[in-house]
């Protein structure tokens, strides 16, 4: 009994109703003690089956319809589907009371008319796994001519039966429809799984089937799947004519370009570009002068513009217009001079067409090229964005606004003040998050904030934010976000755990996958990840070795002084702790090349490069022997990096001078340090600081 009653256990699920039915079941009395087991069986399939095999045989089809049908079924067309005659309408209603009576299926009243289905899950896959494929598939094909007939099925509820019923031609139409219907319900990977399928079974026209291949493409590029909405949209091209056929091939060489598939866009666009007369320059300095060149003719030309239509502009301008945006907003953040050169162009080609959507856009992201040197443009970057701001309003328009929020915070950071940065981009992020085909211009946005919050010391933001983004980017195979993402705020999420080697494995396994041979910002952000995971484990030597070997391949990325000076700062912490760690011999040359970098960064005219200046002449002192000097430095570093809001830096700096102060004020300001680290999750206090303030003595 006891056997028997946990196979019932086990088969029910804890359903009371299963419960029951097996129940009954096993009561059956047997003939023969040798028949017990077989006649007691309690496997629930089996149970259900031999119910259904006991009902008359209208109430039979019927369950088996209602079960094939997949979801609740109105009476009449159930009872149409299973051929009982509307004349016979008892007949189907009969069934239906001896099917309700026996809980195979149950019912509601919807619009004034009784729906009926399966009474469980069990129920329908019992039947359905029982029925001949013959029988199965006379029934999808009358379910769909009774539905098709009503008007009323959702396409994919008939593209389903059409299948079932082997008829691939009305499946594929109605799969095609299925994804017209989800693209417009923002169900974009939906919409492609039905496109897909469309295609898969239809013998379609070469233009039908370019149409198809391309809302496909704009499926897959709204749900942020950047590689597979290129080939789809590659897919496109035959069967279409050739303006529309560069139209195809500028999307997907955006979204390779765009999701970190570099190589494969580069070559698209080339072909891209050609169609227009222009090319891809080949040097960096090549790269450079056409920056110059654009930027001296938009110098000369101005601002003004005529607003017209996108329909009084000629077609073949907009997309020259669209082309030189793909390759800048596809290669910033990865080859940022070649996409400032284009990005001027862009500018140049929109004011001369006065499309405002397009002008909005390409003032904005002129904006954020401006500050890209240093503070010197920023007057000229808040004129452009002003200009792009009211145009923005005037069309009311999401994305629009989230570019000119986007460039604003963009344009905050390049200047080091990461508080006014913030809420920008959160702004940014949030009205991408409303527009179709926005993805990476919305990773950018949260890119750029956790790098802000990185910069803050907000790491346990950070890694409440950075975790779920690099799960994102990963299932869509942008690997754009994902290096960008966890090579650099990534392993510092895993530093703050104290996680060392998680550390390492997440950079390596990032950079690993990451396609270019040629160094560009995502090793940069590799290189910072390592850096930072060096200094973490008093590995100066290690981290200073890797920088000097690595510095000359980071000339172009440097032309953003905002990374220029991030660089300078690992430098000098770098060169810190390898003095520290290192021979006596090469602590001089150490720590003078680490003085150098502090005036450096002092040049740059930047607040929050000055308060890092500090810190490292702090710890030049420190190492020094002039404890004095260092405490003085040490003073100031505090109340600058507070000031800039640095507050992890301005942590460390508090913790190395109350180590150096001692006694009662010195230990409270080590434990306000390691207050606030604890706050933000970090668990080794101690090694971070080294992290940000190696060669102290103390």
């Amino acid at each position: 009994m006891q056997a028997r009653a946990q196979a019932i256990a086990r088969e029910s699920l804890g359903s009371p109703y299963f419960i029951h039915e097996l129940v009954q079941h096993v009561q059956v009395p047997v003939a023969a003690p040798e028949e017990s087991s077989a006649a007691h069986s309690v496997r629930l399939d089996e149970v259900l089956w031999a119910r259904v095999q006991s009902l008359p045989d209208p109430a039979c089809r019927l369950l088996e319809v209602v079960a094939v049908a997949g979801k609740p079924l109105p009476l009449a067309q159930a009872g149409e589907a299973a051929e009982l005659l509307a004349d016979e309408s008892q007949v189907a209603r009969t069934a239906w009371t001896a099917l309700r009576s026996s809980r195979l299926i149950r019912s509601a009243r919807r619009d004034g008319q009784d729906v009926i289905e399966p009474y469980h899950d069990r129920v329908r896959e019992t039947v359905t796994g029982h029925l001949a494929p013959a029988v199965l598939r006379q029934h999808h094909g009358r379910l769909a001519r009774v539905l098709e007939a009503g008007g009323q099925a959702e396409p994919e509820t008939l593209a389903m039966h059409f299948q079932g019923a082997e008829n691939p031609v009305r499946a594929a139409h109605y799969y095609a429809l299925g994804g017209d219907q989800a693209a417009e319900t923002l169900a974009f990977d939906h919409a492609a799984r039905l496109y897909g399928l469309a295609l898969e079974l239809g013998a379609w026209p070469g233009a039908e089937a370019a149409a198809l291949h391309a809302r496909r493409g704009e499926a897959l590029a709204n749900a942020g799947r950047g590689p597979e909405s290129a080939e789809a949209y590659l897919r496109a091209v035959d069967g279409t004519d050739p303006a529309r056929a560069i139209e195809l091939r500028r999307r997907a060489a955006y979204q390779l370009c765009a999701s970190g598939h570099t190589a494969e866009g580069r070559s698209v666009l080339e072909g891209v570009l050609g169609f227009f007369g222009m090319s891809m320059p080949r040097t960096l300095w090549q790269a450079i002068l056409w920056w110059q060149w654009y930027y001296f003719r938009l110098w000369l030309r101005g601002l003004q513009y005529q607003e017209r239509s996108a329909a009084q502009v000629p077609e073949r301008d907009l997309l020259r217009i669209d082309v030189t945006w793909a390759v800048s907003a596809g290669l910033s953040m990865i080859e940022p001079v070649t996409s400032f050169a284009f990005q001027t162009h862009h500018l140049l080609l929109a004011l001369r067409a006065g499309e405002p959507r397009r002008l909005a856009r390409a003032l904005a992201w002129e904006a954020a090229t401006r500050t890209v040197t240093g503070p010197s443009g920023l007057r000229r970057a808040t004129q452009l964005r002003e200009v792009a701001l009211s145009l923005a309003q005037r069309l009311d328009d999401p994305y629009t606004l989230g570019m000119v929020h986007l460039t604003t915070g963009m344009t905050e950071l390049c200047v080091g003040r990461w508080p006014t940065a913030q809420g920008p981009l959160v702004q940014a992020a949030a009205l991408f998050q409303r527009c179709r085909g926005a993805i990476w211009e919305r990773s950018t946005a949260e890119l750029f904030l956790l790098r802000i919050l990185l910069m803050m010391g907000e790491f346990a933001e950070v890694e409440r934010l950075s975790g779920p983004l690099l799960k994102d980017a990963r299932e869509r195979g942008d690997l754009y976000s994902a290096v960008m993402n966890g090579a650099y705020a990534g392993a510092n999420v895993c530093l703050a755990a104290d996680d060392v080697d998680g550390a390492r494995r997440l950079v390596r396994e990032l950079l690993g996958q990451w396609p270019s041979a040629n160094f560009n910002i995502q090793h940069l952000h590799a290189l910072w990840g390592e850096t930072c995971i060096d200094l973490y484990a008093g590995e100066g030597i290690a981290a200073w070795d890797r920088l000097h070997r690595v510095w000359p391949l980071t000339r172009e990325p440097q032309n953003v002084q905002v990374i220029h000076i991030w660089m300078l700062s690992f430098r000098a912490r770098s060169a810190l702790a390898a003095a520290h760690q290192g021979a006596v011999r090469d602590r001089k040359r150490l720590l003078g090349a680490a003085e150098a970098d502090a005036r450096r960064l002092e040049g740059t005219k930047v607040d929050s490069a000055a308060a890092l200046a500090q810190l490292v002449r702090a710890g030049v002192a420190s190492s020094r022997g002039d404890s004095a000097t260092a405490r003085q430095r040490l003073t100031r570093a505090v109340a600058s990096l507070d000031a800039v809001a640095m507050h992890s830096y301005a942590a460390a700096a508090r913790w190395r001078l109350g180590r150096s102060l001692g006694g009662q004020e010195g230990q409270a300001l080590v434990d306000q340090a390691d207050s606030w680290m604890k706050s933000q999750a970090i668990r080794n206090p101690a090694r971070m600081v080294a992290m940000h303030a190696p060669g102290f003595r103390n």
